[in-house]
């Protein structure tokens, strides 16, 4: 070695990393290229899995007292869908559903109340409004005290669909008692609040066009129920990376 002439030795150097570079460019070309391999296909599974899903969301929703089970389990579905394209959507889902239930009952009964409540609360202050519009309000109701109350019930409504989106999200997801998902569901809430904002918007503006547009429960039943657990999935997760990676940068 030390008799080596140090051009050789640069020379072996420099064709050693040569080689490494052309092995690691030749390993991420036919990772790519088995990615690539048949891209219909890819799309076919996706497409193929929208409809299970919006199918499981229908069927398993109509005793309504479900329904806090059905999006935790469709959650979980979805999540390890995103991870591994060929899970089996029926059974994965079937086995969390049945699970779950114990878990999601209480706090899906609570949800469905308080909500109720809620709802109803910005549908008669709106009343007045529009009672008071024609000149049929009730005595001693002023517009300014009606519309001041309408904003905050519907405030109220939103910043409860804020927090309610992320429990059974929570429950499909991780390990928790019921104390400890209400808790992280409010903190979601209050530190990711525009994602959370976005996710409570795209619920009730589902919900608004299933209310009003019959032809819409038709497209939801055959695939748009699969589309928006892909959505609120992918929302949800970037909402709980980002909070987790907040807790750790403040716990560092």
């Amino acid at each position: 070695m030390r008799n080596t002439p140090y051009f050789l030795i640069l020379g072996k150097a420099t064709e050693r990393i040569s080689h490494l570079i052309y092995t690691w460019r030749k390993a991420r070309k036919n990772k790519v290229s088995r990615r690539k391999v048949n891209p219909a296909r890819g799309m076919c599974r996706i497409i193929w899995a929208m409809i299970q899903l919006a199918l499981i969301i229908t069927l398993f929703s109509i005793p309504v007292i479900t329904i806090g089970d059905v999006i935790s389990s469709v959650s979980y579905t979805v999540m390890k869908f995103l991870k591994k394209d060929d899970t089996k959507i029926w059974t994965t889902f079937w086995a969390q559903f049945k699970g779950n239930f114990k878990k999601t009952i209480g706090l899906w009964l609570a949800t469905l109340v308080e909500t109720a409540i809620l709802v109803y609360g910005v549908w008669y202050w709106y009343a007045n409004l529009a009672l008071l519009s024609v000149g049929k309000g009730p005595a001693g109701m002023t517009y300014g005290s009606v519309i001041t109350s309408l904003v905050i019930s519907i405030i109220l409504l939103f910043l409860f669909i804020m927090f309610a989106c992320h429990i059974f999200p929570l429950i499909g997801n991780y390990e928790n008692d019921w104390k400890g998902t209400v808790k992280t569901a409010w903190y979601l809430a209050r530190h990711e609040a525009l994602r959370s904002l976005l996710y409570a918007m795209i619920v009730v503006g589902i919900m608004a066009l299933l209310f009003v547009f019959l032809p819409v429960i038709v497209m939801f039943i055959a695939i748009g129920f699969g589309v928006v657990a892909l959505i609120c999935t992918i929302i949800h997760r970037s909402i709980f990376q980002h909070a987790l990676s907040q807790l750790e940068e403040e716990n560092a």
